[in-house]
Order: structure tokens, then C-alpha cells, then sequence
């Protein structure tokens, strides 16, 4: 196992040899790296969920829409605004195919939350992110809004990372 000094990260040394020197350093400065979680990180639910290309090519097909490449947001606005009328057909609608209350995050979500960062931004429909802290009882703040980030940025920059 590889440790990086100060942060007490340690990677396999295979996947240490795969991950770029520059961003294996990073981790040690005092500003650690805003970590992006993508939908394909939820491939490593239990059971794994479908990514966001996945989800909207199912919306479509539920639709009868032709792909014009729409992503799944303009999908779930489509739905809502032309047959739902509501928010509550589009949020069931993503419950149902997110396996709401079924799925459970992987071990990797676990690993990630562990990694010296102190900003996890996603775009993920599920919450898995937010189940993996409560387990391994990390506190996250959900930012759902882009105008609150900054404050909330600000907020957690002077925060010092416990408990892992």
C-alpha cells in the first residue's frame, strides 16, 4: 500500500501506478480537489443503478419520443410540464426507477467519502451519496441551489475534516 503523507490516503499500488502523479499530490495541499461524482458512479449500488444516459433513453422510450439528445433534465421537464402537471409524478417516476428505498450505496461511496476532500458535487437523482455519509456518520450538506453555493464553499473551507 501507498500512504500519502498527511492525509493518511492509502491506494493499492496498482491503482496508485494508474492514478496521475499530479493528482495523487494534490491531496496533499492545504486546498484539496473538489471531488465530481457522475451517474455512472451509481453502477456501484446495491443493486446498481442506471446511469443518466440510461435513465433518459428509458424516459424517451416511456414517451414515444424520436432521441434528439435530449438529456434526461429536459426529459423530466417534458414529463412534467405535457402529462404529469406535476412534480410529484416526475419524482415518483425517479423513485421508481432509482430503486428508492432499495438500493443501498456500495462500498466505493464509502471509499470516496474517505478521501481527504471537503466538496463532493454531483448531479445525481439518487441519494446514495448522502445514505454512505450517514453510515460512516460523515456530515454532508446538501447544496441544492447554484446562488447558496459560494456561502456554503466559504462555510466549509474554514471547516476542519473530522472523524474518519
Amino acid at each position: 500500500m501507498k500512504t500519502l503523507s498527511n492525509s493518511g490516503l492509502s491506494i493499492n499500488k496498482e491503482w496508485s501506478n494508474q492514478i496521475p502523479d499530479e493528482i495523487l499530490a494534490s491531496f496533499q495541499s492545504s486546498d484539496p480537489p473538489i471531488i465530481f461524482i457522475g451517474s455512472g458512479f451509481a453502477k456501484e449500488a446495491i443493486p446498481p443503478l442506471r446511469t443518466g444516459g440510461e435513465l433518459a433513453s428509458l424516459l424517451r422510450t416511456e414517451l414515444g419520443l424520436d432521441d434528439s439528445g435530449e438529456s434526461l433534465a429536459e426529459l423530466l421537464q417534458y414529463l412534467q410540464n405535457h402529462l404529469a402537471g406535476s412534480k410529484k409524478r416526475v419524482t415518483d417516476w425517479l423513485k421508481e426507477k432509482l430503486l428508492y428505498g432499495i438500493s443501498e450505496p456500495g462500498g466505493a461511496y464509502r471509499l470516496l467519502l474517505e478521501l481527504p476532500s471537503n466538496v463532493f458535487l454531483t448531479t445525481n437523482y439518487d441519494l446514495l451519496l448522502m445514505d454512505a455519509s450517514r453510515q460512516i456518520n460523515y456530515r454532508l450538506i446538501p447544496i441544492d441551489d447554484p446562488l447558496s453555493f459560494n456561502t456554503s464553499l466559504h462555510d466549509i473551507k474554514v471547516m476542519k475534516r473530522t472523524g474518519l
